[in-house]
């Protein structure tokens, strides 16, 4: 690869759900170690003290940060040593495929003290069942969402000028990379929507920017006719999945050339992708009213199953509230220690 991944998320809360895309940011480790425990038992602070000894040698760590709480890792990524430390809780649940010969496990909870627990029994079980149901009740809203959109795309649909997409989307590609010695792809979201709404990382220091510009949501047809001639030229690419709708595309990087197209704000020497140039304006009119109905509506929706997920994760606090005493961090940190000797020597 022509440059590194700095950090993205390995997950989404989606239409269709939690989506789980860890296997492939592991994909091709040889070391796996793989973190259990409770909300508020130091996984995330674990993960952080690991990508940090990694970089006090000069090396690289890839972070994946958490899709319902940005301030916090749900996995580090050592390519140098092809090792991987990941939160394997659930929703993202991790189990070991290969146990004792590249996977290991880690209980963080063997060091909390569960008499201590005891008397929040009640109080765990109702904020752990309260959470689930925010959660569902957030994909129930994202499922109605990705229905709008499917309509908003439909309503879009005549007035999209395909070749004129395919012949730029030749163009570009084209004007930014050599022939490559064969197509592959990797999937890095660089977006995830949470209690904050939708959340962006830097995914990489890319050489050169284009931002698209897109009132339609037709961003994903771009990104699906750049990655066409991508594959065409045989080019080693890195998608982002929109955190919404994990069908669409929101981000395409030309790994070799480190070019970057991907939704976002225009920056300092970023080029601009105009959506409305590839839109016949004429037949886009006739539906207009009915797009922007429509569009109103899926604001409406995403807000609502923000507020969801804004519960989910006040449940969440609360119960870290409760294992957070319960915890012998001095233990955790004697294991976080004993890992990073065994992973760094």
């Amino acid at each position: 690869m022509g440059l590194k991944i700095k950090g993205y998320f390995a997950g989404a809360n989606s239409e269709k759900g939690f989506v789980n895309c860890f296997d492939r940011a592991v994909e091709g480790i040889e070391r796996l170690f793989v973190l259990k425990g409770s909300s508020g038992c130091g996984k995330s602070s674990f993960m952080k003290k690991i990508a940090a000894a990694a970089e006090e040698r000069g090396e690289w760590a890839e972070r994946i940060y958490c899709s319902s709480d940005v301030a916090s890792l749900d996995g580090v990524v050592l390519r140098e040593r092809s090792v991987a430390v990941i939160d394997g809780t659930a929703p993202h649940a991790a189990e070991l495929r290969y146990p004792g010969v590249r996977d290991k496990l880690i209980n963080l909870g063997k060091f909390w003290d569960a008499e201590q627990l005891v008397p929040y029994r009640d109080e765990v079980v109702s904020l752990s069942d309260k959470k689930k149901e925010c959660f569902s009740a957030a994909y129930r809203m994202l499922r109605a969402v990705g229905e709008l959109r499917d309509e908003r795309e439909r309503l879009t649909d005549r007035a999209l000028l395909h070749k004129k997409l395919g012949d730029f989307a030749r163009r570009v590609i084209k004007a930014n990379s050599d022939e490559g010695e064969g197509f592959s792809l990797a999937v890095r979201l660089n977006t995830a929507f949470c209690a904050e709404g939708l959340c962006k990382t830097e995914l990489c220091e890319a050489k050169k920017r284009y931002v698209i510009l897109d009132s339609h949501d037709l961003a994903g047809r771009v990104l699906n006719a750049l990655l066409f001639e991508a594959r065409e030229r045989k080019l080693a690419v890195t998608v982002s999945l929109d955190p919404l709708s994990p069908r669409r595309l929101n981000a395409l990087l030309l790994n070799e050339s480190g070019v970057l197209f991907e939704l976002g704000e225009m920056g300092e020497g970023d080029k601009q992708i105009n959506l409305e140039r590839f839109v016949d304006n004429a037949i886009l009119a006739q539906n207009r009213g009915r797009e922007r109905f429509t569009a109103r509506c899926q604001k409406v929706l995403t807000e609502g199953a923000r507020e969801h997920l804004e519960e989910a994760k006040k449940a969440h606090l609360s119960l870290e509230d409760i294992y957070v005493p319960a915890m012998d961090f001095g233990a955790v940190d004697r294991c976080t220690r004993l890992t990073v000797k065994e992973i760094f020597g």
